[in-house]
């Protein structure tokens, strides 16, 4: 009889309060058990400590002083003891057969270290957004990412990993000094592509929560600038052309991203990916539509004034 990989799952929490319970729920009704459910309390300020408390015996508590993330999640890694640590933040929802469907992959592909699967995103109050995880060739099969990583930067939601326990080990687990960097996970999975191949199911089994703030253009800001950062850290396994593609796209993703309610800004990102690559709106499909919406607005602006000034003659 064939044995079940034993899974640990990790959860950091930092004021957590409003969104812990159902994330906590949604890894203990998994139709595939973890062994345990690791909850490292980060030193958190408000009633989430008190909330943990209520678990009992139903979790792993690590209580620790603010440190930040990527502390917190090491320090949940090193307690665990699965063959496999399925990773998950304090206020994104797991799906009742995650666990299960990632298992399955685990059991198949036993040569792949890192199994994810699309998510999709909802609000504060659980509503989906019209954001959708973004659906490739990547899914379904055993892939090596890394380049993939580098040219399009991170394709992999930290809710949805599920980490073979020997990756963790050779890379070192997270970068604490990375911790007030956004994205952290991007860093991890660059170094463990230099180890193994990975695996994303197209089915989505997780939820992604955006809370308000980070869909304003303030927010966007400190969502795309740390990409630059990232793109900085890893310079030395591009190219000149590489680089300067990779600088093209992120202008574009968040040119795209800022249509909508910042045209002007979008404009400007717009100039600066085109001056670095020319060809960068080839695969920006969506921001093409915009575009493209945007001048017919104008156009029609344009007439509406054109025959108003008409009739009044």
């Amino acid at each position: 009889m064939v044995s079940l990989p034993l899974v640990s799952v990790v959860v950091p929490v930092y004021n957590a309060s409003s969104y812990i319970r159902q994330t906590l729920s949604g890894i203990l009704c998994q139709t595939y058990q973890p062994i345990e459910v690791i909850v490292v309390d980060d030193g958190s300020t408000d009633a989430s400590p008190n909330i943990l408390g209520e678990y009992g015996e139903r979790i792993i508590l690590i209580r620790q002083h603010n440190q930040g993330v990527c502390i917190a999640r090491n320090a949940g890694i090193a307690r665990s003891r699965g063959e496999y640590v399925a990773l998950c933040d304090s206020d994104d929802i797991w799906l009742p057969d995650k666990l299960e469907r990632q298992m399955k992959i685990a059991m198949k592909y036993p040569k792949v270290g890192i199994i994810a699967c699309a998510f999709e995103s909802i609000d504060a109050m659980g509503q989906t957004l019209p954001r959708p995880s973004r659906k490739s060739a990547l899914h379904n099969r055993p892939i090596s990412l890394q380049a993939i990583l580098l040219r399009e930067g991170n394709v992999i939601g930290i809710s949805t990993a599920v980490v073979k326990r020997e990756i963790l080990e050779i890379t070192g687990g997270f970068e604490a000094r990375y911790s007030v960097v956004r994205s952290k996970d991007y860093d991890l999975w660059v170094r463990a592509s230099d180890y193994t191949e990975f695996y994303i199911l197209s089915t989505v089994l997780a939820q992604y929560r955006v809370l308000k703030d980070s869909m304003i253009h303030g927010s966007l800001k400190k969502e795309y600038k740390p990409q630059f950062q990232w793109l900085r850290i890893y310079r030395n396994r591009y190219s000149t052309k590489e680089y300067n593609i990779r600088r093209a796209k992120i202008y574009a993703d968040w040119a795209e991203s800022s249509f909508c309610d910042r045209e002007d800004i979008s404009w400007k990102l717009l100039k600066k990916a085109i001056k670095l690559n020319p060809m960068c709106l080839k695969y920006q499909v969506r921001l093409v539509v915009e575009i493209v919406k945007y001048f017919i607005r104008m156009a029609i602006r344009f007439f509406s004034k054109l025959l108003g000034s008409v009739g009044r003659k």
